[in-house]
């Protein structure tokens, strides 16, 4: 019998380094929203100033879930019925806890009402917003302009959306992978020169939410493309880590954010030639185990910073100081016990459920998706074996 609570293990061998940098992401984006909370004293607005760049992690996921959703999906949907098929499970993996914590703000803004609670963001839980927030459009700003409820899926609408042109993107890779890069070039050249300041494209979120993912997901996708060649580079494991590093110190002495986004570009794409040159180091393979959490945490970490720090240490507690602080460290910590009962308990059933039993694409239709560009994998084990021969 499967045990419900065993420990995680990486979902494929085949992206460890992706499974790993998408762990490290999600840490940074809970670092991000906890930021704020923090009581440094003085040197409260130099936290918040540092850890303000985590945000470029959402571009990060942008162009990991473009090289995933190519590398897994790029030679499966072929008709109307297999693209019905691709939406369903990608609504199955989204939907299921989206729903659920959006349900849970909808009653905590009904206590707010009923108990005349005062609240410094109203604007969070207007109800006009609730029905592009349930149908997933809440990245374009229609009805709404503004973060609302749980304010960061918007970038899960915005994912939604990428999935939908998808087939788009994987009938011009099939006929022209460099018209791909050059597309995904030019989005990004055209946004980074057309917006300026505080109104970056890479600070969208509500409002044009979506238009952000373009160029990542784009660049993403490529990527899957040029895998083959990408095998070919040399100690990309540790330019991946060199790129992890020089992105957090970056962060620390202030690089311009549009820098540090191309750094992170740069860490996905080692992160690509790593895998798939097979490299297996024991951190990354514990690090890939911990990616399995990173929607889960995504979605649930501003449950638990309500929860204890706006809800317990503002309203009842009045914390400041040492005591805030370790309440911080407290809501650290709870999210990521939190996140995986909530995938051994409800994502996983929910998932399985909507998508009809098979929640995850095996590892045999992982290497068959990846064929459609070469094997990358088989043909180093392949020369692995040859050069053993001759040894």
């Amino acid at each position: 019998m499967r045990r419900r609570f065993a420990p995680l293990h990486p979902e494929s061998g085949h992206l460890l380094h992706l499974d790993a940098l998408r762990l490290i992401a999600s840490v940074g984006i809970v670092i991000l929203h906890l930021s704020g909370f923090v009581d440094a004293g003085a040197w409260s607005d130099r936290v918040v100033s540092a850890t303000g760049p985590l945000a470029l992690f959402v571009d990060m996921f942008f162009a990991v879930s473009g090289f995933v959703i190519a590398f897994v999906y790029s030679r499966k949907i072929e008709d109307a019925r297999s693209y019905g098929a691709f939406l369903r499970k990608r609504l199955a993996r989204l939907v299921p806890l989206h729903w659920a914590t959006l349900t849970t703000f909808v009653l905590v803004d009904v206590l707010i009402w009923s108990r005349n609670i005062h609240v410094s963001h109203s604007e969070v839980y207007e109800w006009r917003c609730l029905p592009t927030n349930f149908l997933l459009l809440h990245s374009t700003g229609l009805l709404c302009p503004n973060v609302s409820f749980n304010g960061a899926s918007w970038s899960i609408s915005a994912e939604m959306i990428m999935y939908v042109t998808a087939p788009a993107l994987f009938w011009i890779m099939r006929r022209n992978v460099t018209a791909l890069g050059f597309m995904a070039a030019g989005v990004w050249l055209a946004l980074t020169l057309g917006t300026h300041g505080a109104n970056s494209w890479y600070t969208w979120t509500s409002t044009g939410g979506f238009i952000r993912a373009i160029p990542s997901f784009i660049f993403g996708a490529w990527l899957f493309a040029v895998r083959e060649p990408m095998s070919r580079v040399p100690l990309a494991g540790a330019a991946f880590w060199l790129c992890v590093c020089g992105f957090l110190v970056g962060c620390c002495v202030g690089l311009p954010d549009i820098g540090l986004l191309l750094i992170l570009y740069l860490a996905v794409a080692f992160g690509i030639a790593a895998d798939a040159q097979q490299r297996r180091g024991r951190i990354v393979s514990t690090l890939a185990a911990g990616g399995q959490l990173t929607y889960s945490s995504y979605m649930l970490h501003t449950l638990v910073i309500m929860v204890l720090l706006n809800g317990i240490a503002d309203r009842i507690l009045h914390t400041h100081g040492l005591a805030r602080n370790v309440l911080v460290l407290i809501a650290f910590g709870m999210v990521w016990p939190v996140s995986y009962l909530s995938l051994v308990l409800f994502e996983r059933p929910a998932r399985s459920w909507i998508s009809g039993g098979k929640t995850n694409a095996s590892p045999k239709d992982n290497l068959e998706a990846a064929r459609g560009f070469g094997n990358v994998a088989e043909e180093l084990r392949g020369v692995g074996r040859d050069l053993a021969s001759r040894d």
